[in-house]
């Protein structure tokens, strides 16, 4: 089956590498905060990059010791709360926060925590999803507001803010051979890319912010292929979902049709107890009726002046019946 979230958690995971990878030339060299790590494929990224030493940090304690059974040379992985960093102040060179902060209750506060253990020349690497609305703590906000006031804190506190979007693309590109067999990534200088998409600002996945007290950045571009933009295999994938899906509707139609006839006859089964049991309470009331007009009958017969009178009559003849049985049983 063709399912729209397959392609989307390619999307996703070809999103969390290329940040990391976009990173990494400015993490060579320099000690690095991955805050918010996850499994740290991100920081074995940067370590295998030129990182001079990567500290990862997550408050799920399951996943840091995950992290930790993987985590390659150089990467040390800590478990603790990003409002509450177990670090000295200026304790890093670099401080990466991918996919966090929109996330946090507090994220300004988050932000401010992460200032707190960078050097006072170091660089802050920041990425914030950005398009559709974010939802902080449990209130849905524009993630417009929520870009706009992170970028203006930093103005605030950096002399140098850079910012960058990141967005995905179905991409053509004409490349060297090799290019598909050997070489693992491509240099900038060797791709140049066109857009034809004519998208705008609020389209982006993310806005990715580089703060720092030095210089300017220069622009640094990357991109990772997720999937191969094949309309045919996806077109055949759809159509098998259709069919399937066309077939399921019928069924679904059987089962309504099954469903609405045991309605019908329970409600025949209903109609019938209903109507048995009328008729049995008639007849009841008809029988206790009887009964109570015989009683009362009885009781106007033995109340009566005569029933009094002729009473000795009765238990006279009542003694003639018992002597004349007695009399016949002894012959």
């Amino acid at each position: 089956m063709a399912m729209p979230s397959d392609l989307d958690a390619r999307l996703v995971e070809a999103a969390r590498i290329d940040r990391y990878l976009w990173a990494a030339a400015l993490c060579s060299g320099q000690r690095v905060l991955d805050a918010g790590c996850g499994l740290a494929q991100g920081s074995a990224l940067l370590i295998q990059s030129g990182a001079l030493e990567v500290v990862g940090v997550d408050s799920a304690e399951a996943i840091v010791e995950a992290a930790r059974a993987q985590a390659p040379s150089g990467v040390r992985i800590e478990h603790a709360d990003i409002l509450n960093l177990p670090f000295g102040r200026q304790a890093f060179d670099v401080v990466v926060c991918f996919d966090v902060i929109e996330h946090s209750q507090e994220p300004l506060h988050v932000l401010a925590a992460l200032i707190e253990v960078l050097r006072d020349d170091g660089m802050l690497l920041l990425s914030c999803s950005s398009g559709a609305g974010l939802v902080v703590g449990t209130s849905p906000i524009p993630s417009e507001g929520l870009v706009a006031d992170v970028e203006a804190l930093l103005r605030r506190r950096f002399s140098s803010v850079a910012i960058f979007q990141q967005a995905d693309w179905v991409v053509t590109a004409v490349v060297e051979g090799q290019a598909f067999t050997e070489a693992p990534s491509l240099q900038p200088s060797e791709l140049t890319a066109y857009n034809l998409t004519g998208d705008a600002r609020g389209a982006e996945r993310s806005t990715i912010m580089v703060a720092a007290k030095g210089p300017a950045l220069a622009p640094h571009r990357t991109a990772v292929i997720a999937d191969t933009a094949d309309a045919g295999r996806w077109r055949k994938l759809w159509d098998a979902q259709e069919a399937m899906l066309a077939k399921q509707r019928l069924r679904i139609e059987e089962l309504e049709r099954a469903v609405s006839g045991v309605s019908a006859l329970r409600s025949r089964l209903l109609e019938a107890e209903q109507a048995l049991t009328t008729k049995h309470l008639k007849q009841f009331d008809e029988l206790r009726e009887q009964v109570v007009k015989l009683e009362r009958e009885i009781e106007s017969l033995t109340g009566s002046q005569s029933w009094r009178i002729t009473a000795p009559l009765r238990i006279a003849g009542l003694m003639a019946q018992r002597l004349l049985r007695k009399a016949r049983q002894t012959r």
